[in-house]
């Protein structure tokens, strides 16, 4: 499905990590790779983990406590399970994955964190996905050549299934960022009805706008002011919007204006 999507140019339903884009372009996931696949503060607090020890900085009990105190316990990882037919976890379904041979019983301290590491990015990254990764591969390289996305490289590829977050348009980037041409101006009705419209869009047609107007499905660290964005006018004549139709808006992505009809 998400070969046939980028294939057919449209967006794939589900959001794809940063690391799933890399294995399928043929890259070797690394301990960076966990970053786009746990959460935030577990990343945060393996990244701190992993600096400790590669640099021989001693742990305190405190510090311990600090970090890990709420997750890493023993070699075994739990697994929550959804209740069927709802959104709620069942947590006496849960299950244990297990990192080491009866790694439940294992703690984990300041000695073997290391192990823990490394077994840790095994799972995630390597032994514990394998088949699956490799099924997928397959999949998609039966419909894209590894060689033809492997140029896309992972953001191209994750840029072009829409997997990217654009979170909603900021008022004061918007109304610095996109600046209105003759005939109109900031007190024009059509200009705020569309910065009013661009404040009630969702994300995909957030996505999709920006993909209208500028040919990227996402806005630039620094926003709307970042884009080759040059303003919002008005046709000339009716005969500069395709088909002479002058109901609809129209974008010149190479110009970087958005074209209203009056």
């Amino acid at each position: 499905m998400m070969a046939k999507a980028l294939l057919d140019g449209l967006f794939f339903p589900l959001r794809i990590s940063f690391a799933l884009a890399r294995c399928i372009c043929g890259q070797e996931l690394d301990f960076d790779d966990l970053g786009s696949i746990i959460d935030h503060n577990r990343w945060e607090s393996l990244k701190w983990l992993r600096q400790a020890i590669s640099t021989g900085t001693p742990i305190s009990d405190a510090e311990w406590m600090k970090n890990f105190g709420c997750f890493l316990t023993s070699f075994a990882l739990p697994t929550w399970i959804a209740e069927p037919g709802s959104k709620g976890i069942k947590p006496e379904m849960s299950k244990e994955l297990l990192l080491v041979k009866d790694g439940q019983d294992v703690d984990v301290t300041c000695d073997n964190a290391a192990d823990y590491l490394r077994e840790f990015e095994r799972l995630h990254l390597r032994d514990g996905v394998l088949l699956q990764l490799r099924a997928l591969k397959s999949g998609f390289y039966s419909i894209i050549p590894q060689n033809q996305v492997a140029v896309l490289g992972p953001s191209g590829l994750l840029h072009l299934l829409g997997c990217f977050r654009v979170p909603e348009f900021d008022d004061d980037d918007m109304n610095e960022g996109i600046v209105p041409q003759q005939p109109y101006t900031r007190q024009s009705e059509q200009f705020r009805w569309l910065l009013e419209t661009l404040k009630d869009l969702d994300e995909r047609d957030r996505s999709n706008f920006l993909r209208f107007v500028t040919g990227a499905p996402c806005l630039p660290s620094n926003g709307f002011r970042g884009l080759k964005f040059r303003g919002v006018s008005a046709p000339i004549t009716v005969q500069d919007l395709p088909g002479g139709d002058s109901r609809f808006p129209f974008a010149g992505t190479c110009h970087g204006f958005l074209k209203l009809p009056l």
